[in-house]
């Protein structure tokens, strides 16, 4: 992928299945990124569903909508766990409606991964189905989170419990808006990331290494570099399992104790975090069921140390409560589980998955899960 210079734009495809999603990149380039809003969404009111702590961006999207003679509304949500739900789905609803919005409408989701759940949901159901557009915000949502056709809220701490499926319309990336995440919160999130290479392109992690590394000199470049990175992982994967439901399964790799850890800490934790501890789950139970090699096993702190998720740091958890929750996640049905099995992601080596890689999904045993999480707070 090219480096863009600032105030230009770059656009790939991206793949999902037959289909394909421009992708348009760049720094510095609000003004070309809405021209191409502007373009591939039908002619009524585009309804702007933004995190609230990015409002200032949203509403310089919708001045530039504006002078393009594009019709908008603004409807800004806190971007916390708790709103990922069919409640706030509901009344982002009802506040389109009452804004005019209609058949010939879109939505454009401009923050993170959890709004672009959020506004994905509201252009799936809204007249069953209108354009969605994703304008990321954060690491996690430009490199991660939009590369999927999956939009998804939770339900009685199960984590994307309810969900549907909506291709993209487009996607754009201005990395000068990534550039002014909080710093903890930056790094945290690029855990779905550092998942990416370990699990699918370990070829990558020095040049992942180096990126993270040079954020604070290079912080366009690094981010571009992990852009490459997040397409590069994704993109086959996509092309092949556009609904994620077989190959591309891979990329919950982390994410069963991760959305456990991530739903029942005592302090609430970030998405990307979590999955970072699940990983280190994985890793110790991998080690037990696969014979996870000491490189592979090695190269999983090798990510996430830089990025502030150090084993002898976990965070403040209820062992029980978290195998709990694992033993309710979604994945559950992929696979026949026993009621006392946790439906896992596993690596038999950095890059390869265990067990059938048409759907990677392993049984394991809850007490193995147990027992690894227990070892992960005792070295606290």
């Amino acid at each position: 992928m090219p480096s863009p210079e600032a105030g230009t734009l770059v656009e790939v495809d991206f793949p999902f299945g037959h289909e394909t999603t421009p992708l348009a990149y760049g720094v510095d380039c609000e003004d070309r990124l809405v021209d191409r809003v502007a373009e591939v969404v039908p002619p009524g009111l585009v309804v702007v569903v933004a995190d609230r702590n990015v409002a200032g961006v949203a509403n310089r999207v919708r001045n530039l909508l504006a002078a393009r003679g594009r019709r908008s509304a603004l409807l800004t949500v806190d971007a916390t766990e708790s709103a990922k739900s069919l409640a706030t789905v509901d009344e982002l609803a009802r506040r389109a409606l009452a804004a005019g919005m209609s058949r010939s409408s879109s939505v454009v989701s401009v923050g993170g991964g959890l709004v672009e759940n959020l506004a994905g949901m509201l252009a799936g159901l809204a007249f069953r189905g209108v354009p969605i557009v994703h304008l990321p915000t954060t690491p996690v949502g430009a490199f991660d989170a939009v590369l999927s056709r999956k939009q998804a809220v939770s339900l009685d701490g199960v984590k994307n419990a309810l969900g549907l499926f909506r291709t993209p319309t487009f996607v754009g990336v201005d990395l000068r808006w990534l550039e002014t995440v909080d710093r903890t919160l930056l790094m945290t999130g690029l855990a779905e990331m550092a998942k990416n290479v370990v699990a699918v392109v370990p070829e990558d992690a020095g040049r992942f290494v180096a990126a993270v590394e040079g954020l604070d000199a290079d912080p366009s470049g690094s981010l571009m570099t992990l852009l490459d990175i997040g397409i590069r992982a994704k993109a086959p994967f996509l092309a092949a399992d556009p609904d994620e439901k077989g190959v591309a399964l891979v990329f919950e790799y982390g994410h069963t104790v991760g959305h456990a850890i991530e739903t029942s800490a005592v302090t609430p934790r970030p998405h990307g975090e979590s999955v970072g501890w699940g990983m280190l789950v994985a890793a110790d139970v991998a080690r037990v069921m696969t014979g996870l090699n000491v490189d592979a096993y090695a190269l999983h702190d090798e990510l996430l140390r830089p990025l502030g998720v150090v084993r002898n740091a976990p965070p403040d958890l209820d062992v029980a409560v978290v195998v709990e929750r694992a033993l309710r996640d979604n994945k559950r049905g992929y696979r026949p589980l026993a009621e006392d099995e946790v439906g896992m992601v596993l690596l038999a080596d950095a890059g390869r998955v265990a067990g059938e890689t048409s759907v990677p999904i392993v049984p394991v045993p809850a007490d193995l899960v147990r027992r690894c999480l227990a070892q992960l707070m005792e070295e606290r």
